[in-house]
């Protein structure tokens, strides 16, 4: 079951053999929402976002593969298979055309995707977006150990801040989730392929970020940590269209922490007609 009863579960299987859960609320031009890299992560992340959202968009959100419900490939994960997943689903759903709002690993893939299928994403939305930062513990330490119940809890009040009542029976379905027979043998794969060098190297913002197309506005907190400013002042340079919003104490999650902060964001930039290009003083040598 979905964390929010008024929003139901719904799967849906795609050419790829693939299944995966999304939630979807609301009416007008798609808003897709990709979840971060945390184990107990997927498309509940944006729960404490999907009214405001909702009230200008019709917004879908999905559990990646690897994640959540969605299904847990014996072929492995890549950017391409998240990538390709990202627009079967969006055929599958009839999504033409949507805006893309992306956070940690999310919000990696989201760039990716948005490389791959301009014809697909409209805007691109970066709410501290992982792959310019050096691999964290995360990715490279040992064997994972799946978080217990406290710790779960622990993750979502974090993640929320009061914003969301985090409830037994919701802490009951994430924990379904993680024991899911082969989760986390998942996990580990998909942070072991995060992790390698030769992953950060081909697929880094750096390369990608300069040929996108559409407008992108970073949704930056100010202390986030270990996805540092720094990071996302140098994103923003190397975009051509871009903007940039920083949210003072939105820390590496601000659609959580500073969730109606993020929204005051993120609605316009998704709802104004035209976008018009900003000139970047100091942009060239400015790195």
């Amino acid at each position: 079951m979905s964390l929010r009863p008024d929003i139901p579960d719904q799967f849906v299987t795609l050419p790829n053999g693939l299944k995966v859960r999304y939630m979807e609320k609301g009416s007008g031009f798609p808003l897709l929402c990709v979840h971060g890299l945390g184990v107990t992560m997927g498309a509940d992340q944006w729960i404490s976002n999907f009214d405001a959202f909702a009230k200008v968009a019709h917004v879908y959100s999905i559990d990646v593969p690897g994640w959540g419900w969605s299904d847990l490939p014996d072929k492995g994960y890549s950017f391409d298979m998240w990538s390709d997943t990202l627009a079967q689903f969006c055929r599958a759903v009839g999504i033409q055309q949507t805006d893309v709002v992306g956070h940690s690993l999310g919000g990696w893939i989201s760039i990716y995707f948005a490389h791959q299928h301009p014809e697909i994403v409209r805007r691109l939305i970066l709410g501290v977006n992982a792959g310019l930062n050096p691999p964290v513990g995360t990715l490279t330490g040992g064997a994972y150990k799946l978080p217990d119940r406290q710790r779960v809890r622990g993750i979502h009040e974090n993640l929320w801040r009061g914003n969301v009542e985090v409830t037994e029976e919701m802490v009951d379905e994430l924990m379904k989730r993680l024991e899911r027979p082969g989760r986390a043998k998942a996990y580990d794969a998909i942070r072991s392929y995060v992790g390698l060098p030769e992953t950060r190297e081909k697929f880094s913002p750096r390369r990608l970020l300069p040929e996108l197309k559409m407008p992108v506005l970073y949704a930056w907190g100010d202390d986030a940590d270990p996805l540092l400013l720094e990071f996302g002042l140098e994103e923003f340079r190397l975009t051509p269209h871009a903007r940039l919003a920083v949210i003072y104490r939105g820390g590496e999650m601000p659609q959580g922490y500073r969730p109606r902060e993020f929204e005051a964001a993120v609605i316009p930039f998704i709802t104004d007609k035209v976008i018009e290009p900003l000139p970047k003083v100091g942009r060239t040598g400015d790195r």
